[in-house]
């Protein structure tokens, strides 16, 4: 009787501890830890469309800030849906910029990517640059923040082809973010120039690349937030073109 009971209490012993590792393993995700941190805009480059080339560049007209960060965003305007997406971003300084997320692909020829670097060196002219292997048409609007990281919140995307154009919609979980909606008009022929972009309430245009004779074209705004909740942003421009991809992304404050 009593190896019975000892074989029963092993037998529970091992079932509880199975279960206890399979929370671990199948557990919800952890929670992003509340960051304190109130993130301030610091400046933007000179945003560049870069006509058909390789590359585009665009400076800032004061030195980057070590621990600063560097939201960057690329639009790429390419008859293929595979050179769209061959962009890297970098600057002369050597910092590393990751990629957030991005839209555009089948339905359009117009690629929008976002992208974020730590400053780690600030020295000279700082200049950032996107490259493609393939000669396309690439827009860069660099953006400078503190009190920000390099990670997301939450992201989303849309493609869209009504003014006032939309973003997606994000719930976010951390309450001091950045709220950033990036659009990227597919084709500026035929376009009033210069091309505007209002967006919707609570957020404040930084960069924009407003030459209708140039292409590509777009507009970033942010939102800097103190609460969490649901943010669906829209960009309202006064040219109408369809096929536009736009993204909503939420940066996590330190």
């Amino acid at each position: 009787m009593l190896n019975t009971k000892l074989w029963w209490s092993a037998l529970l012993l091992l079932i509880l501890a199975i279960g206890v590792q399979a929370s671990y393993i199948i557990g919800p995700p952890p929670a992003i830890f509340p960051s304190t941190s109130t993130p301030v805009f610091i400046q933007a480059a000179t945003p560049n469309a870069s006509g058909s080339s390789t590359t585009s560049s665009s400076s800032f007209s004061a030195l980057p800030v070590i621990a600063h960060v560097v939201m960057v965003g690329v639009t790429t305007v390419s008859g293929t849906i595979a050179t769209q997406q061959l962009s890297t971003v970098s600057d002369n300084q050597g910092n590393t910029y990751s990629r957030m997320t991005d839209a555009g692909g089948n339905t359009t020829n117009t690629h929008g990517s976002w992208w974020c670097g730590v400053v780690t060196v600030s020295s000279g002219t700082f200049t950032v640059t996107v490259t493609n292997l393939a000669a396309v048409f690439q827009g860069i609007l660099p953006l400078e923040y503190s009190g920000m990281s390099c990670n997301q919140d939450r992201n989303a995307n849309a493609i869209t082809s009504t003014s006032p154009y939309n973003c997606g919609s994000i719930t976010t979980v951390n309450a001091k973010d950045v709220v950033f909606a990036f659009f990227a008009l597919a084709d500026g022929g035929g376009a009033p120039n210069p091309v505007t972009y209002t967006p919707s309430a609570g957020f404040t245009i930084r960069s924009s690349l407003t030459d209708a004779n140039k292409i590509p074209i777009g507009s970033v705004a942010d939102d800097v937030v103190s609460t969490a909740g649901t943010f669906t942003p829209t960009m309202t421009s006064n040219t109408a073109s369809a096929n536009n991809p736009c993204i909503t992304v939420a940066m996590l404050s330190k």
